[in-house]
């Protein structure tokens, strides 16, 4: 009992730093100046257990999860008439895969710059409601872009996809 117990603690801490160390970077902290970008790291050294070692303490129950890719196929695209524009232009595309939505354009800028540290092509679309959306991808389909909501939501799980209207 003790065992779960202390594992239960390792891994709730583990969660703590993790999103210490991700999510706080992607928010404006309350009175600070608009026009300023906050970072934040945090130095973590706690010991996560590996798999093997979580076997050893508590037993592990195997769950059935469906793919994740049955999940993309039956998500709901939710259509908009709304006209979305980045650096001023008209987005082009008419399916996107949308990972934060912000009244903070600082917010929507920092979210960006982490995805592209990760390599995506994403890009922040406000419309004409001041509302600033970031895409983690665009396509011109809707399989491609249930195909990129599966990628998505490996890491963003509330990714959802959007539709513009031509």
């Amino acid at each position: 009992m003790m065992k779960k117990i202390l594992l239960a603690i390792v891994l709730a801490t583990s969660l703590v730093a993790c999103s210490q160390k991700y999510y706080p970077e992607m928010y404006q902290k309350a009175g600070e100046d608009a026009s300023v970008v906050v970072k934040t790291e945090v130095d973590s050294t706690l010991h996560v257990p590996s798999l093997e070692e979580a076997k050893d303490t508590v037993a592990v129950q195997s769950t059935v999860v469906p793919p994740v890719d049955s999940v993309a196929a039956n998500a709901t695209i939710r259509e908009t008439t709304d006209t979305y524009t980045t650096g001023g232009v008209a987005v082009q595309q008419q399916y996107h895969v949308v990972v934060g939505s912000f009244q903070s354009e600082v917010n929507a800028q920092n979210l960006l710059i982490i995805l592209q540290k990760q390599g995506f092509a994403a890009q922040v679309a406000v419309n004409q409601n001041g509302l600033f959306r970031v895409f983690m991808y665009s396509a011109d389909t809707e399989a491609e872009i249930r195909q990129d909501l599966a990628k998505a939501r490996a890491t963003y799980p509330d990714a959802w996809m959007l539709k513009l209207a031509r």
